[in-house]
C-alpha cells in the first residue's frame, strides 16, 4: 500500500512539475503577445520566432516547428524543459462563417471563403456549413461532430480551421474605418485630409464617391472658395462646341452686307453603357432665338434681304418690327422623348446664320438684323436657330450688335450650364474661345475647368481629335481603341467592396484612383470598410501574414502559384500590400503583382463584360479578396509541452527513457481583450 502510494504521489508531483513547466511556456508567449507591435502580425514576429526551432512537433503536424527551453536547478541540473507553438487563428479558415450553400456568386464577404473542398471534398465541406446552421462550433474540434467528418478527414484540416479568429475594422494607426456607403461628406473629407490628401482632391474624390454610391444622378457639390465642385455622376457631358464661323464681307452700293458663315453646334457625349435621359433639359450659356411664327421670320427676313442686295436702301422699319417683334432672345430645351444612346452623341446644330445689313440713313448708319437660314450641318439630333454661343460667336460685330435693342444685353460669357427637367444643375463648364476654323472640345469629357478644352476639328458626332484616353497611363496606346468605356463607372448604388474605390475618377485627365499599377492610392483602402458596423468586429477575415498555402487557395481566385507568390511577398504592412509592386523585375514582390493581375494580360474576356485585359480584370483576384483579407490578429492559439525530466546519464540532453512526466496545455488567447478565452489540457 505504501508503495503504491508513493508511485501514485510520485506521478502527481511530477505532472504538477512538468504542468508548471508547460504554464511557463504559456506565459511566455502570452508576454510575447502583449509586447508585439500591433501594426501588423506575420510569422516573422517574436511572438513566432523566440519558440521556433526543430525539436518538437507541439501541433503533430509532423513537422518539428518548436525548440525546447531547459530548466535547470541551483547546481545546473536539468529537470524539466518546454517548448511552445504561438498559432494565429486569423490564418485559418473560421469554420463558423466560411462558405455558404445559398448564394453562389460573388458576396464579398467571409462566406466566399471556400472550407477547404478540394482537400476534404465538396459533399464534406457543404455539410460542415450545413451543420453550424443548427448549432454553432465552439472549438474546431466540434467538426468532428459533423456527419462524414472522420478522424481521417479531421486530421486534414485541424491546424488549419478556428472559431475564434475575428478582426476590428482599424487601420494601422487604430482608427476606426469608415463605411464608404454611410459616411457623411465632412467624414469622408476628413479623413482623406487625414491620409494626405491635398484639400481640392480630397473634396473632388469625396464628390465622386457620393455620387457612385447615391441613387440620385444629381450630382453632389461642395464650394470650395470660389470654385464649386461637381462629383462625377452618370450624365452627359459637354464635349465640343463651334461657337465662332467665318464672316464675309459685301458692299452693294452704299449698303455694307456682312454674312456669318454656317453655323454654330453644340454636342453632349454619353459615355456610359445604358441610354440617359435628357428630355426637358436646358443648356444656358447660349442664345437662340425664340419665335411663335418662325415662317413668317423666315420669310420676311429673305425679302428683305432679297431687297437690299437688289439695291433697296429704303427698308420700311414695319418690316423690320415685324422681325424683332417677333423674336426672342432664349436658352436651348432639349424635346421631350430625347434620349442619348450608350457611348453615343448628342449634337445640337443651327438653323441660322446672322446677316447684318448697315444702310445708310439721313440719319446715319442703321444696322439691320437679318436672320437667314442655313442649310443644316447633317448627323444632328437637335436643330436650333443659334444666335451666338459666346462672345467670340458675334467677333467684331459685337458693337453694331449692342446698338440694337433686342441684342443690347446677351449677357453672353465663356461658361455654359446644362441642366436637367427640374432645374438641378448638372454640369458649369467654362472654356477656352475657339477660332473660325476649330472648335474646342474636350479630351476626358469629365473635366469640366477651362483649361480642358482644347482645340481641334470639328468632329460632330464623332470622337473628337483630342480624345486621347491613353495620357493617363491607364490605357494602351492600342488598347484604349476599344477599353476606353470601362473607365466611366458610376454604380448609383452602395458599394459591396472596398475595391471599387479604384472606379472613383480624381478629377484629371483618364485617371481613376490607382491601386495595382502605380500604387499612388492604395494607402486609402487600409482606412475604408463597406460593413455596415465598422465599430463591431468582422468575423473570420484571413491573415494573409500567416496563412498558410492551404488557407490561402481558399480564398476565391486563389490557386496554388497565386498562394505561392503571396507567401513569398511577405510581410505585408496592409491589405493593399498584396498587389505586389508592378515591374519587369523579378524580386517577390515583382512576381506577386504579375499573378495578382495575371487576368488583366492574358487577352481574354475574363469578366464577360465584352472587354478585353481592362483595368477590372487586372484587379478582379484582388477585388474579390481585398475585404475578406487581413493584415492584423486578435486572438492566438498556444500550444505548449512541459515535461518533468531526469538527466540520468548527466549528459546534458535528455533521451529515451529520461522523460518522467508531460503535460500538454493548449488555450487560445484573446491579445485584444487580455483574455484566455478556451484553455484545455491534453494528458
Amino acid at each position: 500500500m505504501f508503495k503504491f502510494w508513493e508511485k501514485t504521489s510520485y506521478k502527481i508531483l511530477t505532472g504538477k512539475a512538468a504542468y508548471r513547466f508547460a504554464r511557463m511556456g504559456t506565459d511566455g508567449a502570452i508576454w510575447e503577445l502583449d509586447n508585439d507591435d500591433r501594426g501588423y502580425d506575420a510569422l516573422t514576429d517574436k511572438w513566432r520566432t523566440s519558440f521556433e526551432g526543430d525539436d518538437a512537433d507541439p501541433n503533430e503536424d509532423g513537422i518539428k516547428d518548436a525548440k525546447w527551453f531547459y530548466i535547470k536547478d541551483r547546481d545546473g541540473v536539468i529537470t524539466g524543459r518546454y517548448a511552445v507553438l504561438v498559432e494565429d487563428e486569423s490564418g485559418k479558415v473560421n469554420i463558423n462563417y466560411a462558405g455558404s450553400n445559398d448564394v453562389w456568386w460573388p458576396t464579398y464577404t467571409v462566406s466566399d471563403i471556400d472550407i477547404f473542398s478540394e482537400v476534404i471534398g465538396k459533399k464534406s465541406a457543404y455539410n460542415i456549413i450545413s451543420y453550424r446552421a443548427k448549432r454553432p462550433y465552439i472549438v474546431p474540434s466540434d467538426v468532428k461532430l459533423v456527419d462524414g467528418i472522420t478522424e481521417e478527414i479531421y486530421g486534414k484540416i485541424k491546424n488549419d480551421i478556428t472559431t475564434f479568429s475575428y478582426d476590428l475594422n482599424i487601420n494601422r494607426d487604430g482608427k476606426e474605418r469608415v463605411n464608404l456607403n454611410s459616411a457623411s461628406f465632412e467624414t469622408l473629407f476628413q479623413r482623406l485630409k487625414d491620409i494626405g490628401y491635398e484639400d481640392g482632391v480630397a473634396a473632388q474624390v469625396v464628390l465622386n464617391i457620393t455620387a457612385y454610391r447615391d441613387k440620385s444622378r444629381i450630382p453632389p457639390k461642395y464650394q470650395m472658395g470660389s470654385t464649386t465642385l461637381f462629383g462625377i455622376n452618370k450624365t452627359p457631358y459637354f464635349n465640343e462646341i463651334e461657337a465662332v464661323r467665318p464672316w464675309q464681307k459685301e458692299i452693294i452700293g452704299d449698303v455694307i452686307i456682312l454674312r456669318e458663315v454656317g453655323g454654330q453646334f453644340i454636342e453632349l457625349f454619353n459615355p456610359y453603357p445604358e441610354p440617359l435621359d435628357i428630355s426637358g433639359w436646358k443648356i444656358k450659356g447660349v442664345v437662340t432665338l425664340f419665335s411663335k411664327n418662325p415662317e413668317m421670320v423666315e420669310k420676311e427676313g429673305e425679302s428683305i434681304l432679297d431687297d437690299i442686295t437688289e439695291g433697296e436702301t429704303y427698308i420700311e422699319p414695319q418690316r423690320i418690327n415685324r422681325i424683332v417683334e417677333n423674336i426672342v432672345p432664349a436658352s436651348i430645351v432639349i424635346p421631350q422623348g430625347a434620349k442619348i444612346p450608350p457611348y453615343s452623341y448628342y449634337t445640337i446644330g443651327d438653323t441660322i446664320s446672322i446677316t447684318i445689313a448697315i444702310v445708310p440713313t439721313p440719319d446715319g448708319p442703321l444696322a439691320i438684323f437679318i436672320p437667314v437660314p442655313i442649310e443644316k450641318l447633317g448627323g444632328c439630333q437637335q436643330y436650333e436657330p443659334i444666335l451666338a454661343v459666346n462672345p467670340g460667336s458675334l467677333g467684331f460685330i459685337a458693337d453694331i450688335l449692342e446698338k440694337i435693342p433686342l441684342f443690347a444685353n446677351l449677357g453672353l460669357d465663356f461658361t455654359m450650364g446644362l441642366y436637367d427637367s427640374k432645374g438641378n444643375l448638372i454640369e458649369y463648364t467654362e472654356y477656352i474661345a475657339d477660332t473660325p476654323v476649330t472648335t474646342v472640345g474636350k479630351n476626358d469629357p469629365r473635366m469640366s475647368g477651362i483649361f480642358d478644352w482644347y482645340l481641334g476639328k470639328a468632329t460632330p458626332g464623332k470622337p473628337n481629335i483630342t480624345f486621347q484616353p491613353w495620357i493617363g497611363g491607364e490605357f494602351g496606346t492600342t488598347d484604349w481603341l476599344f477599353n476606353w468605356p470601362t473607365s466611366f463607372v458610376v454604380k448609383n448604388d452602395r458599394f459591396n467592396s472596398i475595391s471599387e474605390l479604384s472606379f472613383i475618377h480624381k478629377k484629371e485627365h483618364w485617371k481613376t484612383l490607382d491601386f495595382w499599377k502605380g500604387g499612388y492610392d492604395r494607402k486609402i483602402l487600409d482606412s475604408f470598410t463597406v460593413v455596415e458596423h465598422p465599430e463591431e468586429p468582422t468575423y473570420g477575415r484571413v491573415n494573409i501574414n500567416t496563412a498558410s498555402e492551404k488557407v490561402l487557395c481558399c480564398l476565391p481566385m486563389v490557386d496554388k502559384k497565386i498562394a505561392e507568390a503571396i507567401i513569398n511577398g511577405r510581410p505585408y504592412k496592409d491589405i493593399s500590400d498584396v498587389l505586389g509592386i508592378y515591374s519587369k523585375g523579378s524580386s517577390p514582390q515583382d512576381l506577386l503583382n504579375e499573378e495578382m493581375t495575371g487576368y488583366g494580360f492574358n487577352f481574354r474576356d475574363d469578366t464577360m463584360d465584352f472587354f478585353i485585359d481592362e483595368e477590372k480584370e487586372k484587379e478582379l483576384i484582388f477585388s474579390r479578396i481585398v475585404d475578406l483579407i487581413t493584415v492584423r490578429s486578435n486572438v492566438f492559439k498556444i500550444i505548449s509541452i512541459g515535461q518533468k525530466v531526469q538527466d540520468i546519464n548527466n549528459n546534458g540532453k535528455i533521451e529515451v527513457g529520461e522523460i518522467i512526466s508531460e503535460k500538454k496545455i493548449e488555450l487560445w488567447y484573446d491579445r485584444n481583450k487580455k483574455k484566455v478565452i478556451y484553455k484545455r489540457e491534453i494528458q
